[in-house]
């Protein structure tokens, strides 16, 4: 019912009884900082196996993985305002819609990637609110209210979410991402590596490699930096390929 900052940690384990956020509710203000929720269940007929919003939640360099609900949103369930920058959302599980992410009100997401993620609809993302996004990849589906792109965004393999900008790139072929597995790549946090010849390195030029406010985005979810070291460009998503 207050403020509250999560910095390094982890939020692992968990089962909510009589509501949603298996891991985490947030009624309030939560800001989470270079931490993990995992492996956490949503009860019957709730919604947010790993979390539920209904507050202001701001997260960076953050992943949220392999959580499950019985209802919508396998990550995490927005009932209010979220904003996400350099995270991953990966391999999270609803019955309904939403397996990384349901928005249900505003969303903003910056250099993100969600992958893995599985939902009757929706399999990354599924939006009933207002939802803009930002240098993110979405590796799946997206379900509902079309998402306002503000540039570079990748959708595999189709073309659901409502990316429209000329730099967005839809429908690209999964073996097209060269995607790793969920991995500790270095930093506080698991990541999806990119391998080489990924349609998302290189493609944003630095001045364009900004947050939702506009300020230079100069490191990805680990720490390092955007563009990586002796570049011009930066990658689409949380991971920021290094010489």
């Amino acid at each position: 019912f207050g403020t509250m900052t999560l910095i390094e940690s982890s939020v692992s384990g968990n089962t909510s009884e009589s509501d949603g956020g298996g891991g985490v509710l947030n009624t309030a203000t939560l800001t989470m900082t270079n931490s993990s929720v995992s492996g956490n269940t949503a009860a019957a007929g709730y919604d947010g196996g790993g979390m539920t919003n209904t507050g202001t939640l701001t997260m960076t360099g953050s992943t949220v993985s392999g959580n499950e609900a019985t209802r919508a949103a396998g990550g995490i369930a927005n009932f209010n305002v979220l904003i996400i920058s350099n995270s991953t959302v990966s391999g999270n599980t609803a019955a309904r819609d939403g397996g990384g992410i349901w928005n249900n009100s505003v969303m903003t997401m910056t250099s993100c990637t969600l992958s893995k993620n599985t939902a009757s609809a929706g399999d990354g993302i599924g939006n009933g609110g207002v939802a803009m996004m930002s240098a993110s990849l979405v590796d799946g589906d997206c379900s509902g209210v079309p998402i306002t792109s503000a540039g570079h965004n990748i959708e595999s393999p189709g073309d659901s979410c409502g990316f429209g900008e000329p730099s967005d790139d839809d429908s690209v072929p999964v073996d097209d991402l060269k995607l790793d597995l969920l991995a500790d790549n270095g930093g506080p946090t698991l990541t999806h590596a990119l391998g080489a010849g990924s349609v998302a390195i290189d493609v944003i030029p630095e001045a364009e490699c900004v947050d939702a406010e506009g300020a230079p985005m100069t490191i990805d979810q680990r720490g390092e930096p955007r563009p990586e070291t002796g570049g011009t460009d930066c990658d689409v998503g949380a991971f920021e390929v290094q010489p």
